[in-house]
């Protein structure tokens, strides 16, 4: 989140930043972690999305929020706040 919310002076920031960042990250880790390490890096990251996304109905609320169905005024109000966050959700993915 500091990514997108930090006012980094003179700095680059926002998702571009964090999403680049993570590529170097994973291009480090790939390089020293053997199949076995990999596997659990994967469980503890399908893990932490289904605790976060999954059993709370983020994932459920945003497919929900991007499908263009019209709905009702409350709804309506719902969506386009979630949309308006949407930044902030997608960093935390």
């Amino acid at each position: 989140m500091l990514y997108v919310l930090w006012p980094y002076p003179d700095g680059a920031r926002g998702l571009a930043t964090l999403k680049a960042n993570l590529a170097s990250e994973v291009d480090v880790i790939s390089r020293l972690a053997d199949d076995h390490a990999w596997a659990i890096i994967r469980t503890l990251a399908d893990g932490a999305y289904e605790a976060v996304f999954i059993l709370l109905g983020l994932d459920e609320f945003i497919r929900w929020a991007v499908d263009p169905t019209r709905l009702s005024p409350l709804n309506e109000t719902k969506r386009r706040f979630l949309l308006g966050n949407w930044i902030f959700l997608e960093a935390a993915a």
